[in-house]
């Protein structure tokens, strides 16, 4: 809570801490009050001395302007009070029916008994009914007392006057401090303008012609949306900078995994394919292994049926399923022979064909024989 008000107050033209000066005595009085909670604490006090010659509001002046530089209080709501007998005051009883035109008839009583030859700055308060008190002071005045000082960079929110000699403390400055300063006279006029500058709760006289007045600061709130607007893209682009270090993130975890993925698909396929070979090297095995064992069989049964002169040269079967045997005998009785041998076989051998025989060109005694017979049953 108290940060929030902090930050309504700066956004406003009102200020948590004031600095008031006052110069009376040959010296300067400076006392700096500082809000807490709904009250006023004086955190900070400061007397400085100073010759008062034949010229003196130009030296108050330079003093306040030295000073300040030296004081280094910091950025505060600043208010001057003016000593009681530096001000022009008045008290006037006005006809019931006057009470809506007071200010204007202070205005032209002033006018008329201070006989101030230019423009003045005055201040009215009704103390009791239809009387009115007031306080002037003319604008050479005003302008000898701050011209200078706001050249110097020191802008005035108040300009006061406190017209009691022992006034009351008021109700909204607490503390040790405060109470000390409130019984030192110097101090208390400070005070008083610290308070009128910083609080416009506070009961005062107000002589400055334009005071700050706790309407919205409207540079201040622009200058709070800059930051304001500049801290959410510096905290939208950290989240975009997160999120995309977070997709990064994502998209290397994703990539990573489909690789191990695509291993082991890898691996699974190299696996099936294995499987494919050996199940085809099995079954290609097992038809290697069927057929020797029925052409061991064809070739188990020749080797039965032998006789002299006859040599088988090759065993063949052609396209249409019949095996094709051929060899060399050395006559046609041998030939004949060994023709009756299948015949003998039968159970295995159907009858063979001689399909041709013929002698060698170079050797009249050898016979070449070609016999055909239909595959042998497994």
């Amino acid at each position: 809570m108290a940060i929030s008000a902090a930050v309504i107050d700066w956004l406003k033209n009102s200020c948590r801490v004031g600095v008031g000066v006052y110069c009376k005595h040959a010296s300067l009085y400076f006392a700096r009050v500082e809000k807490s909670g709904n009250d006023w604490a004086v955190t900070n006090t400061a007397q400085l001395p100073f010759y008062v010659g034949a010229d003196t509001e130009p030296l108050v002046r330079e003093k306040i302007a030295a000073a300040w530089e030296t004081l280094g209080w910091g950025e505060a709501a600043v208010g001057l009070t003016l000593a009681a007998d530096e001000v022009f005051k008045l008290r006037l009883t006005l006809p019931p029916n006057m009470d809506d035109e007071a200010r204007e008839a202070i205005r032209w009583e002033i006018a008329g008994e201070a006989t101030y030859e230019k423009e003045f700055s005055y201040d009215y308060r009704l103390i009791s009914p239809h009387t009115y008190e007031a306080v002037a002071i003319s604008g050479e005045q005003l302008s000898n007392l701050i011209g200078d000082v706001e050249a110097a960079e020191i802008e005035f929110s108040s300009l006061t006057v406190l017209t009691d000699e022992s006034p009351p403390r008021p109700n909204v400055l607490q503390g040790e401090k405060g109470a000390a300063a409130w019984e030192e006279d110097g101090l208390r006029q400070a005070v008083h303008g610290a308070l009128s500058a910083a609080s416009k709760d506070y009961a005062h006289w107000e002589l400055l012609p334009s005071p700050k007045t706790e309407g919205w600061n409207y540079r201040r709130i622009a200058k709070a949306i800059q930051i304001l607007t500049v801290t959410a893209l510096f905290i939208w682009g950290g989240i975009d900078v997160w999120r995309y270090r977070e997709s990064a993130q994502t998209l290397a975890a994703a990539q990573y995994n489909l690789s191990l993925r695509q291993a082991e698909i890898a691996d699974k396929e190299a696996a099936l394919s294995l499987k494919q070979r050996i199940a085809r090297r099995d079954e290609a095995l097992q038809s290697l292994g069927k057929d020797a064992l029925y052409w061991r069989s064809i070739l188990v049964h020749l080797g039965y049926l032998t006789t002299d002169g006859v040599r088988v040269d090759s065993l063949d079967l052609n396209r249409d399923g019949r095996l094709v045997l051929k060899g060399e005998a050395v006559s046609y009785d041998a030939l004949a022979d060994f023709l009756e041998l299948f015949a003998g076989d039968g159970e295995f051998f159907p009858a063979p064909l001689l399909k041709e025989a013929t002698t060698k060109p170079d050797q009249a005694e050898k016979i070449l024989f070609t016999l055909h017979f239909p595959a042998p049953k497994e």
